[in-house]
């Protein structure tokens, strides 16, 4: 990759599969707690749950893109960045 390009750069897939290694190679440099939610049903299908998997990782001071509108009037909508707690 080159010297230049930022390394905090937005990278968008058109499926969610290719995304996953990034995503985990990023959550695992920052030195925070990871917080795993597996309360989705599993029985639900990737539609039923807002395109969510059913296990989420996060971790605080992550980047959060969010894909699906959730509640309008508070911004919380599709494509929203949201920088996690510290």
């Amino acid at each position: 990759m080159d010297s230049n390009y930022p390394s905090d750069a937005l990278h968008i897939w058109a499926e969610n599969i290719p995304v996953d290694q990034p995503n985990n190679a990023e959550l695992a440099v920052i030195p925070k707690l990871m917080f795993t939610d597996q309360d989705i049903d599993r029985a639900l299908t990737r539609s039923e749950t807002g395109g969510l998997d059913y296990e989420l990782h996060l971790k605080e001071t992550a980047r959060v893109m969010l894909i699906a509108d959730i509640d309008i009037s508070n911004r919380l909508i599709n494509g929203q960045i949201l920088k996690g707690c510290q």
